[in-house]
């Protein structure tokens, strides 16, 4: 957390970000960017869809016009003891289930990361989570199964950057 963690300065590498954690705990050193083509790559539903479908990971998409509602949905689906990658409304994160709750792993804060609470409230303030005319698609996939999908630690090149090349601090926000 402390390694991948700090203030974003950019406009928000949440998702490559998140796809980062899960390539550190495959034991990959892999660093965001945070900005040009990699945080566009993979801020698109199409990348995070592919990657999603990639053999053998395990993977649920919901689409659906309320964020929360389909949000809550693939939540439960989660199992206790297992961290998964979540996209949904204007958000990807890490998250787990725990004894106490929903919890998402903060990386973009310039001094707050680590496991946060995960509710209705956080998702519409931190996730923009809304209701829409029309029907979003919203991400779940277990880390574990991207952890050991051979096509997956390949397109994690793409994001693998340079510590000197980060575009994080203290100076940086939420995103």
């Amino acid at each position: 957390i402390e390694y991948l963690g700090g203030g974003d300065m950019t406009e928000g590498s949440c998702s490559s970000l998140a796809f980062a954690y899960a390539g550190n705990r495959a034991g990959y050193d892999v660093l965001d960017f945070r900005g040009g083509d990699s945080r566009t790559y993979f801020s698109h539903n199409d990348s995070i869809q592919l990657i999603a479908e990639l053999p053998d990971v395990k993977s649920c998409i919901i689409s659906g016009r309320n964020d929360i509602a389909c949000t809550n949905q693939l939540l439960e689906k989660m199992d206790p003891g297992k961290e998964y990658y979540l996209a949904t409304a204007q958000h990807a994160a890490i998250v787990r289930t725990t004894e106490t709750g929903f919890e998402y792993l903060e990386l973009q804060d310039p001094n707050s990361n680590g496991w946060h609470r995960l509710d209705n409230v956080t998702l519409f303030a931190r996730f923009g989570c809304r209701l829409h005319v029309k029907e979003w698609p919203n991400y779940l996939i277990e880390v574990d199964s991207l952890t050991k999908n051979d096509e997956f630690l390949n397109i994690l090149g793409f994001i693998n950057t340079a510590d000197s090349d980060q575009r994080k601090g203290g100076s940086g926000h939420v995103r």
